[in-house]
């Protein structure tokens, strides 16, 4: 048999045997982590998009969305305190988070037990006494995502530490909402500053 391997992260040579007839990456950055070259086939969105809602009041929140499972990983303590911030200086907004909490230790060891320690969401609700904005956090299936979530939302806002490639950035473009992440690991494939 003729074996082709996705990795969507490291990829060593010892899960690659002779029936291995090509490895593909869905980044050069996941590509990099590991000791085994191959090629990168960028990954696609293929969902029917609903119309985005454009009929905002004046007074209507500014709505940010951040998407992904594993608090410390997508860095929702640090996508809480940009919003609380805004919230502070008077801006209306609400966050919505269509993820959870925890980490996965063993398939993600970037993230190390110190970092989550100081990095977890919980946290940062618990420092923000007055909950000055609303927040909504919870599991959402990509039904909702593409029905509801993406549409209604005015920002997405990414700030993980981790991202071989970052699948919600993509999402978030296709449904022609504006991103806002950090340049690094693979978002810099997707994401280039003032052109997209």
């Amino acid at each position: 048999k003729n074996i082709v391997l996705e990795c969507e992260a490291r990829c060593h040579s010892s899960l690659v045997s002779a029936n291995v007839k090509a490895v593909i990456y869905q980044s050069e950055y996941a590509m990099s982590l590991g000791d085994v070259k191959g090629q990168v086939i960028y990954p696609s969105v293929n969902e029917a998009i609903a119309p985005r809602k454009q009929n905002k009041e004046k007074g209507d929140p500014f709505k940010i969305l951040a998407v992904g499972y594993g608090d410390a990983l997508k860095g929702f303590d640090a996508v809480y305190e940009v919003v609380r911030k805004l919230s502070l200086k008077g801006h209306n907004v609400e966050l919505r988070i269509a993820g959870s909490v925890g980490h996965n230790f063993s398939t993600y060891p970037e993230i190390d037990i110190v970092c989550y320690e100081k990095h977890t969401l919980q946290q940062y609700i618990n420092l923000d006494k007055n909950k000055s904005f609303k927040f909504e956090i919870s599991p959402a299936n990509r039904k909702d995502l593409f029905s509801d979530l993406y549409p209604e939302a005015d920002v997405y806002l990414h700030l993980a530490r981790m991202d071989t490639f970052g699948f919600s950035i993509l999402e978030a473009m296709v449904n022609g909402l504006p991103v806002v992440t950090m340049d690094f690991k693979a978002i810099p494939e997707m994401i280039r500053y003032s052109e997209n």
